[in-house]
């Protein structure tokens, strides 16, 4: 689809409908709203003051504009309000909502007029409604025979003439993140027979060859002979064997290096502690999806890779389907990590944290780390506590945390903070190891940290993202469109490239 951006007299430009986008509770319309509701004999306005059109989010209408304006037949108005949330996600929701729309109906060109959103610049709304449009036409349909077929082919973002090399911006960031999110999204909506470790793998090797980033894939010899212990441990159960990919984007020796570690588990069953109750259920068809963290670094580079900031970003794929089989790690079992710390078994349905803590101390020893971040959809107790619109987050350093925090406003991917409380290290206490991999006493999300953080070198910067809650969607929604969400990019995006320069 074409992404174009018009800034010359309203009265030339040539469309299917134009789009404007009205805040909640917002009568007065400026700049080239208002000379939209003037071309068509103050009909916009009239709808605002008789509350006909609300403007609640994502409220959307369009009518037919009969010739008072030439070339353009329709005029549509989508409501947003940003008074119940700190980020721009009403406005990325509402973009969604008029493309989807429109699409559906047919329109085959859109042009959006730019909103003045308060408290936010035009770089910011201008990229997050090119976000949102993008995000929410997003459809996997690789596996249905009867492709949807209609299709819009071009959204020209309109402003004035001083705003041309702004939303020129806005345009190529916007279009890039989008393209790290559904590239996320192919990669977990795939079915579990489809992406097994090696598949992903090689995904993740094709995808960099494009943007020229680097990647090696080390697979089970490999991960034998490393010494990855905990990562083999978890694999070795399953006909598919575990692979982990290291993508590396080197900007120089002189720019700071930040590595970010993805959980891969192409598929869960549990394991010998095969998932029961509540989780054999829906739960169950959703742990195709638990290896979205990965899918979310894989996004993320994509973005990089496009971009090129001065920063170098090592991302990291542990790899691995947790199945029961006769040769898969038990309960009781002791496994040595790449790190020489051993671990306990305590329940095989606790994988996640142990692939990672394998990549984490391999990128640690391998690479001059001054920044680890983990990005996980580790525990369910996150689904529980966090909900669907929050991750949570731990980490050992306030200022990168805080940059966390502020990236994940940006990018309307907000988070939720918990402590890496000492007393509660007891929990993952070992009789007969250095330590164990679960503690059937809450709470869990923060033993599981704690867990990770046993793998963290002293003085290295790490933050941990609990994703769970995040990255599957049950319903089409507006960006969030049934399946998966492509959880993590925006955010991880967001702040790697803040930290460069």
């Amino acid at each position: 689809m074409k992404l174009n951006v018009y800034c010359d007299k309203l009265e030339d430009l040539k469309c299917d409908a134009v789009v404007v986008f009205v805040e909640k509770d917002r009568v007065a319309l400026r700049g080239l709203e208002a000379e939209v509701n003037k071309m068509v004999d103050n009909k916009v306005g009239e709808m605002l003051e008789s509350k006909e059109f609300e403007s609640k989010p994502d409220q959307f209408m369009y009518f037919h504009t009969f010739d008072k304006i030439k070339n353009i037949p329709r005029v549509a108005l989508v409501g947003y309000s940003l008074e119940d949330d700190i980020t721009l996600n009403s406005l990325r929701s509402s973009a969604a909502k008029v493309a989807k729309s429109l699409r559906n109906v047919g329109m085959k060109k859109i042009a959006m007029i730019m909103p003045n959103v308060r408290a936010w610049f035009m770089p910011d709304s201008a990229r997050v409604i090119v976000e949102g449009a993008l995000m929410g036409l997003y459809r996997f349909d690789k596996y249905v025979e009867k492709k949807y077929t209609k299709k819009l082919e071009e959204i020209v973002l309109v402003g004035e003439g001083k705003d041309r090399r702004t939303l020129e911006k806005a345009i190529l960031l916007g279009e890039m993140e989008a393209s790290g999110v559904m590239l996320a999204r192919d990669v977990a909506n795939e079915p579990g027979n489809v992406l097994t470790p090696k598949h992903f793998a090689g995904i993740a090797k094709r995808m960099m060859q494009k943007v020229k980033v680097g990647c090696n894939v080390l697979d089970e010899g490999d991960i034998k002979k490393e010494g990855l212990g905990l990562l083999y441990g978890v694999g070795k159960g399953s006909e598919n064997p575990p692979q982990m990919v290291v993508m590396n984007y080197n900007a120089g020796k002189k720019y700071p290096t930040v590595a970010v570690v993805g959980k891969g588990i192409t598929f869960d069953s549990g394991g010998v502690d095969l998932k029961v109750g509540t989780a054999a259920g829906p739960m169950f068809f959703n742990m195709k999806r638990d290896m979205a963290g990965a899918a979310a670094v894989l996004g993320m580079m994509y973005v990089v890779g496009q971009i090129k900031p001065k920063i170098n970003i090592i991302g990291v794929l542990p790899l691995a389907e947790n199945m029961p089989d006769g040769r898969s790690y038990k309960p009781g079992d002791i496994l040595v990590s790449y790190s020489g710390k051993s671990v306990e078994i305590f329940q095989t349905d606790a994988e996640g944290r142990l692939v990672m803590a394998d990549a984490m101390s391999y990128v640690q020893e391998n690479y001059a780390v001054d920044y680890l971040l983990d990005v996980a959809t580790l525990t369910g107790s996150a689904v529980l506590t966090c909900g669907p619109k929050m991750m949570g987050l731990f980490g050992n350093d306030s200022r990168l945390l805080e940059r966390i925090k502020k990236a994940g406003v940006v990018a309307g991917e907000e988070t939720m903070d918990f402590p890496l409380y000492d007393g509660y290290r007891q929990r993952i206490k070992s009789h007969f190891a250095d330590i164990k991999n679960f503690s059937y006493k809450p709470p869990y999300m923060i033993a599981s940290a704690l867990f990770l953080r046993e793998f963290v070198k002293e003085g290295t910067k790490w933050a941990h993202l609990d994703i769970a809650s995040m990255v599957s969607s049950s319903g089409e929604g507006t960006y969030l469109t049934r399946g998966a969400t492509g959880a993590g990019v925006r955010l991880l995006s967001h702040l790697v490239l803040g930290m460069g320069k």
